[in-house]
């Protein structure tokens, strides 16, 4: 997927599609079925790109109203919208009510769900105590989501690298120079390794075969909470799993791990050598978003709890230090949504070369940052993403056939499978 396809759609956009406008996410999706661009967030200091993508998202986003939800009660609410059909409200508490059996019938967590359809509409359900009266603009962390916001940077600024002039770039100038069949040695200073000749586009598609510093979120907390002296810092961290022994050759299969996306974070600072505000759009952009990176503080975080039911009022400081946007960020699941809307379902934001890399088109088989959604022996058709952040568990999707993006987001962190089979069940709903 890396290399010179990738390196032949960003300069030549060989598919002829016309430049796609910046603004509001449904415009061009009304009139077509292409694939969207993925906007990105991003933290402060130093992966500035990624703060830049994440202007880019919110400007496309910032027209587009908002449905206003009623006052968050014990069980599951619909939103009192008339453009929203209650058939569907109905289907999906149904769904979720069902779902959360596997929860044990006691001490549920709190759950927000939103869906939204290529019309625009919004459907929104909640279940438990926010501490909002909109439930579906209260936030969690999102765990390893923060994969897709980092993937789309980086290919942004691999394409901007070649061509400032495309729709996204908003100005970035990379002096540096940054391909994704550059060395990791090029664009990562403080790696010496000559060991294995290991690019980019290694690290990004998940073949680097770098041995991780954790196999989980929660692994990692338990070790820091175990050992909470020791040296926990990122650079520490990641240069100690670089250097052990590789899981396979660079190439030789597809098995991502939480260094590469902790590592790629680092290269966006030291390919655009440049602050935060340098590559945002401005202050005249007020967003309507909820999202915060790792090292902001979250905004209306719900009630988190691990699978026992324990509470876990957030993420430990050394925990976040260290994983960043990997695994620090926080939403809302009707950001979890827009997310999907402008990352996978409309090229409002970045240009269709981009995104075509971003979900892998035309089959979508290895999504960046992602994975295929598939269906018994059906070709995967759609992309999505799910993250568990120690009291946590999120979900994103998105639908290409229906044309639906969903968001989800539960105070706990409850099992992947047990995850994995909500999503395929929300996916399934009608357009609203």
């Amino acid at each position: 997927m890396i290399g010179d396809r990738l390196e032949a759609r960003l300069r030549l956009d060989p598919d002829g599609d016309p430049r796609h406008e910046v603004g509001r996410v449904w415009t061009r999706v009304a009139g077509s079925t292409l694939p969207a661009a993925r906007p990105v967030l991003v933290r402060a200091m130093p992966a500035g790109a990624l703060v830049a993508i994440i202007a880019l998202l919110l400007a496309g986003l910032i027209l587009r109203p908002r449905v206003q939800e009623p006052g968050a009660t014990p069980s599951p609410t619909v939103p009192a919208s008339p453009t929203v059909p209650p058939s569907n409200a109905a289907a999906v508490s149904a769904i979720y009510n069902t779902w959360a059996q596997r929860l044990g019938p006691a001490n549920r967590p709190p759950a927000s769900i939103t869906i939204i359809a290529r019309t625009g509409n919004d459907l929104n359900v909640s279940a438990g105590t926010f501490p909002i009266d909109q439930p579906f603009l209260a936030t969690a962390r999102i765990g390893e989501i923060g994969r897709v916001y980092i993937a789309a940077a980086i290919v942004r600024l691999a394409a901007c690298s070649t061509d400032t002039k495309l729709t996204g770039c908003n100005g970035l100038v990379n002096d540096r120079g940054f391909s994704l069949d550059s060395t990791v040695k090029s664009a990562y200073p403080p790696w010496n390794s000559d060991v294995a000749f290991t690019t980019i586009g290694n690290v990004l598609e998940g073949t680097s075969g770098f041995a991780p510093i954790a196999s989980s979120l929660d692994e990692l907390a338990a070790q820091i909470a175990a050992d909470p002296g020791a040296d926990w810092s990122r650079a520490t961290r990641l240069n100690a799993a670089m250097s052990n022994t590789r899981r396979f050759a660079p190439g030789d299969r597809r098995e991502p791990a939480d260094t590469e996306w902790i590592l790629l974070e680092e290269m966006l600072g030291y390919a655009t050598g440049r602050p935060v505000d340098d590559v945002m759009l401005g202050g005249d952009v007020v967003p309507p978003l909820t999202t915060a990176f790792a090292d902001q503080p979250p905004n209306a975080l719900i009630s988190g709890s691990l699978a026992t039911g324990e509470a876990v009022s957030d993420l430990d400081p050394a925990l976040l230090a260290l994983v960043g946007n990997e695994g620090g960020m926080s939403a809302s699941s009707h950001d979890l949504a827009e997310l999907a809307v402008s990352a996978w379902g409309t090229a409002a934001v970045l240009d269709t070369p981009m995104v075509d890399e971003l979900i892998d088109a035309p089959d979508h088989a290895n999504p960046l940052g992602a994975t295929a959604i598939c269906c018994g022996d059906l070709p995967a058709n759609d992309i999505g993403a799910t993250g568990h952040a120690v009291g946590w568990s999120s979900a994103v999707a998105w639908a290409f056939d229906s044309q639906i993006a969903v968001g989800v987001v539960i105070g706990r962190d409850v099992r992947e499978d047990d995850l994995q089979a909500l999503l395929h069940e929300l996916i399934a709903v009608p357009s609203p």
